[in-house]
């Protein structure tokens, strides 16, 4: 896929924080404005729940719904 680089199934953090900056730039954010890196390692770190330091993914479903959410 566009960001599952390596074609695994799943991002790594490298992958995933691309998912997500485009993510919040699409829903009208200025990407790095709105990205905010603890969080993003913080939240990656809580649903890398076999800490295969990947999320599968309906991990990053997930993982991007709660990121959105709770930042407003």
């Amino acid at each position: 896929g566009k960001y599952d680089e390596d074609n695994s199934g799943s991002l790594d953090v490298d992958e995933a924080r691309a998912f997500v900056k485009d993510i919040l730039s699409d829903l009208g954010g200025s990407g790095d404005n709105e990205f905010s890196e603890p969080i993003f390692q913080a939240l990656f770190q809580s649903f890398d729940a076999d800490k295969s330091g990947t999320l599968e993914k309906d991990e990053i479903l997930d993982f991007i719904t709660k990121l959105i959410y709770e930042d407003k």
